[in-house]
């Protein structure tokens, strides 16, 4: 119901930006006790200090693109999170990355991961909307950044760069 909800603010364009000073660890925290299959992630983490952006949206992005991971990969796989937080001449740059095994529903169609609503084909017999990668795409767009997809050695690798500032 909330991802419909964030869809429906997200199209009307009554989705507003509330910059703030966010601190990555704790909200790295946050977003870590609120999954329920915390044990399966191999997080590596690089450079997390505060930084001004929608703290809010950040922890949306993060929750949506680990659930995707989870629901999606092997149930007894690893999936790694990267978080790295880089900063040159007061600009930083926040880069995420999930990696993830292709489970049962095999590889994402790397073309329309994004769509709002699209679910594989073999991804039916699993509760989903079809929105979590379109709300990923569509607030990291809204924080100025940007989201890639590939597929490597049956490996889903899911990139959010987000711009801030220190």
């Amino acid at each position: 119901l909330d991802r419909c909800n964030q869809s429906i603010q997200l199209s009307q364009h009554k989705l507003v930006l509330q910059t703030e000073a966010v601190d990555l660890k704790q909200l790295l925290l946050n977003v870590l006790e609120a999954q329920p299959y915390a044990n399966r992630i191999q997080l590596r983490v690089d450079g997390l200090q505060a930084v001004k952006t929608d703290g809010q949206l950040l922890e949306i992005i993060m929750s949506n693109l680990l659930q995707n991971a989870f629901l999606y990969s092997p149930a007894d796989s690893v999936v790694q999170l990267c978080f790295v937080n880089k900063s040159e001449n007061g600009h930083c740059l926040l880069r995420i990355e999930v990696v993830n095994d292709v489970g049962e529903c095999g590889a994402p169609d790397l073309e329309k991961a994004f769509e709002k609503y699209y679910r594989g084909p073999l991804a039916m017999r699993y509760s989903g909307t079809g929105l979590g990668l379109y709300l990923v795409k569509s607030l990291t767009e809204t924080l100025g950044g940007s989201v890639n997809i590939n597929v490597l050695n049956q490996r889903v690798h899911l990139f959010v760069d987000i711009p801030c500032h220190i």
